[in-house]
């Protein structure tokens, strides 16, 4: 078959354009798990247990709508900061508990990082943050935490602003809570608490 010079421009033509689009996209880094969302709400479904001595260990709830803004991406990790979150309860022992996020202390990013070297899902989520709050049973007080929350999450298939219904972080360690008039001294600590993402 002949191939005259018009047919060898397009084919030319063709490869190089098919060369350069290749070129791009292996150009291309990976996308981070949160892509280019700067914040993001959902529920969060809190259950912990209390202990202080004036009450046993005592299990609670609290359920809340929170808010964070994403405040950088890189290849494979997107960093979080938290803006709002109360979280109201009640419980036979402790009364009504209210909890909410303490941005007026500084705390290290969270993190959702991807586990593949081209980004995405699934993940691991590492959640940093204070709180404060009330509880019925120490009526007229307010309380925060000595220290960061810090919850984990080593399977992250989604989170927020995707469908994030049913991944679970869990609390490591233990955390002191002091009263806000009274600060370096512990008055009940805050254990085996597992956050459920709902929508």
């Amino acid at each position: 078959m002949k191939i005259n010079r018009k047919t060898l421009s397009i084919l030319a033509l063709a490869l190089a354009a098919f060369m350069a689009s290749t070129s791009v996209q292996a150009a291309l880094p990976g996308t981070a798990p949160l892509g280019n969302f700067l914040c993001g709400r959902g529920i969060f479904r809190c259950f912990a247990t209390l202990q202080s001595a004036i009450f046993p260990q005592t299990q609670f709830s609290t359920q809340g709508i929170a808010t964070y803004n994403v405040v950088s991406n890189d290849r494979n990790t997107s960093n979080l900061q938290p803006v709002q979150w109360t979280g109201n309860g009640q419980n036979a022992v402790l009364g009504a508990v209210q909890w909410n996020f303490d941005v007026s202390r500084t705390v290290q990013n969270s993190t959702i990082s991807s586990q593949n070297a081209d980004g995405g899902f699934p993940a691991t989520g590492d959640l940093y943050f204070y709180v404060n709050g009330t509880i019925g049973a120490f009526p007229g007080r307010t309380f925060q935490s000595q220290t960061p929350l810090h919850l984990s999450s080593l399977n992250l298939q989604s989170f927020y602003p995707f469908s994030a219904t049913g991944e679970v972080f869990n609390l490591v360690g233990t955390v002191d809570f002091e009263d806000v008039n009274n600060p370096g001294q512990k008055v009940f600590t805050l254990s085996n608490l597992s956050l459920t993402l709902g929508n």
